[in-house]
């Protein structure tokens, strides 16, 4: 169901052990290992975007993880922009450097 003025964040698409087929949206070196759907609600907040979670969905290409999705504002930004937002976000929580070696 399409969200006017809002964007679905699923899990897969910060995650870096996943491939761009396998649903992740941003570049490897900019991508969190195993992120959790509480460390993105808490990025996507400080980020002030309004945000709204269903737990234990399923993204249809891989019905058999239960990961679940965040829903946020939109804001008139790209996608991309706001995922790397929110990846960024999540790597200042976590006291990781803003990029990985070997990244452009």
């Amino acid at each position: 169901m399409k969200r006017p003025g809002k964007m679905v964040i699923w899990l897969e698409n910060l995650d870096s052990s996943k491939s761009r087929g396998g649903g992740r949206k941003i570049p490897r070196g900019l991508a969190i290992d195993s992120p959790t759907l509480e460390e993105v609600e808490r990025a996507s907040s400080r980020l002030g975007l309004r945000v709204d979670s269903k737990k234990r969905a399923s993204r249809p290409g891989s019905w058999w993880e239960g990961s679940g999705y965040v829903v946020v504002d939109r804001d008139g930004r790209p996608r991309s922009e706001i995922l790397r937002s929110v990846a960024m976000a999540i790597r200042r929580m976590r006291g990781e450097p803003s990029e990985t070696k070997g990244s452009p």
